[in-house]
């Protein structure tokens, strides 16, 4: 550590001003001891390390400050000025006690979908998942296909069956029994599939419900280009660089909050905000988010005046460095910045659910329902039509057998009538039958024996004409 020997009586007149969260101090006020922020406690490590205590310091707006500094009414300013080719002439700089830039700052808008059951899986995974179960269903049709079992033979009956099996054997119940083994197995490979998709879009759904959900076409200055921005007016030359339309304000910690409502009223579309600012803010306020990473670097200093003290100087600068080699700032912006201004804003789904956030599920079933109606009503018309079909073709074959029905009875009534013993009518026509059989039989025996007597007479007269 070095000690300053200060000579002669001299105390150096320092200056800061407000700006949350580098400073927090009143205008005017010479109260040091109620200046805070990560400017003051970085400016009391360095004045500590170097022994220098022989000054005094008082809080200006940011205007007179730089004006102080600039005509040498002040030494030195301990609020963090950025680093600009156009003071290098008119100050002298230490090495960066921050390393800054600009971010983006938006207004969020809730955007809690009740469509984010369907955000789990992109929609190619969705449209993977359909091809699928169309594949599902197309092999198990071919492999478990029959006449009489529970997947019809026919495609059309078939494949719908099937499909509705896959589908719901996606949630372990499907609908129908799978009698083959090759059926079987396949059927276990789709099962442990639908495990596996079931529990990758039950985590990634948690998942959506946790993290924040907001609303917002910018996610980084690549978005910005057209768009109106507001940002303080020593950055407008350098926003407009991305083609963008700068509403600029004047350098005031003010103005900053100006620049906030007016994102808030929708008058511009996005802040670009130096980086502690822009962190201060956001995470005092739910209604603004930082997006994006750090644009438009930029270094701030401690600002000297052109006549200070060489030796003091070099002291400063020097100690400044290797506290910034020893991570003292970084610990210093955990802590100031970073940790302090965390008030644990989040945007996501509420809890418990309310309905708006799965109301997509309703909506869903009402389509199918309007849809299912007039569906349900063409199906019905087609199996009246089908009916009717099978009702002519019916009328014929009820037909037919009346006229059977009829004979049957034509039959049982001659049975009663010429049965004159138990014996069936039908065993009666075979018995007359064997009989008209027996007849032809004598009738053919008595024709040969009428026959041969003729040939006999014929030839005793021959032979009583030749005696």
């Amino acid at each position: 550590m070095w000690i300053f020997l200060l000579p002669g009586i001299y105390a150096y007149t320092l200056v800061t001003s407000p700006w949350p969260p580098m400073t927090y101090c009143d205008i005017g006020s010479t109260d040091y001891s109620s200046f805070t922020g990560y400017s003051i406690d970085l400016w009391d490590k360095v004045s500590s390390y170097i022994g220098f205590t022989n000054y005094t310091i008082q809080c200006f707006d940011w205007d007179n400050m730089m004006t102080a500094i600039l005509n040498g009414n002040a030494d030195m300013s301990i609020a963090g000025v950025a680093i600009k080719n156009q003071y290098l002439s008119k100050l002298k700089y230490s090495t960066p006690v921050y390393d800054s830039g600009l971010f983006l700052v938006i207004k969020l808008v809730d955007s809690t979908s009740m469509w984010i059951f369907l955000k789990p899986f992109d929609y190619t995974f969705w449209i993977a998942i359909f091809f699928s179960v169309l594949f599902y269903a197309h092999i198990l049709w071919m492999i478990e296909r029959k006449v009489n079992g529970p997947i019809q033979f026919q495609y059309r009956k078939g494949i719908l069956e099937s499909l509705w099996h896959a589908f719901a054997s996606l949630v372990f119940i499907g609908a129908k029994e799978i009698r083959t083994l090759p059926g079987k197995i396949i059927q276990m490979i789709y099962w442990f599939t639908a495990l596996t998709l079931a529990a990758a879009y039950v985590a990634s759904l948690v998942a959506n419900f946790s993290v924040d959900n907001y609303q917002s076409s910018i996610n980084s200055y690549k978005d910005i280009k057209g768009l109106k921005i507001g940002s303080f007016v020593q950055y407008k030359e350098a926003l407009e660089a991305f083609q963008v339309k700068v509403k600029s304000y004047k350098w005031d910690n003010g103005n900053a909050l100006q620049i906030l409502d007016d994102l808030d009223s929708g008058s511009i579309d996005a802040a670009a905000l130096p980086v502690p600012l822009a962190i201060f803010y956001a995470g005092i306020s739910c209604d603004f988010k930082i997006v994006g990473d750090v644009f438009i670097p930029e270094y701030y200093a401690f600002a000297f005046s052109n006549d200070f003290d060489e030796t003091l100087y070099n002291q400063i600068t020097l100690a400044n460095l290797v506290l910034y080699e020893n991570h003292f700032h970084q610990n210093l912006k955990n802590k100031d910045i970073l940790a302090s201004n965390t008030t644990g804003c989040d945007h996501k789904a509420s809890v418990p659910l309310e309905i708006e956030s799965i109301s997509g599920v309703w909506i869903i079933l009402i389509v199918i329902a309007a849809l299912g109606v007039p569906m349900a009503f063409i199906q019905k018309k087609a199996q009246e039509k089908s009916e009717e079909g099978d009702s002519s073709k019916s009328v014929v074959s009820n037909r037919f057998d009346n006229k059977t029905a009829a004979e049957m009875d034509l039959i049982s009534k001659f049975e009663r009538i010429l049965g004159g013993s138990e014996q069936k009518f039908s065993q009666r026509m075979v018995d007359l039958e064997s009989a008209l059989n027996q007849h032809n039989e004598l009738s053919d025996s008595l024709e040969e024996s009428i026959k041969s007597l003729n040939e006999k007479f014929d030839e005793l007269i021959n032979n009583s004409e030749n005696d």
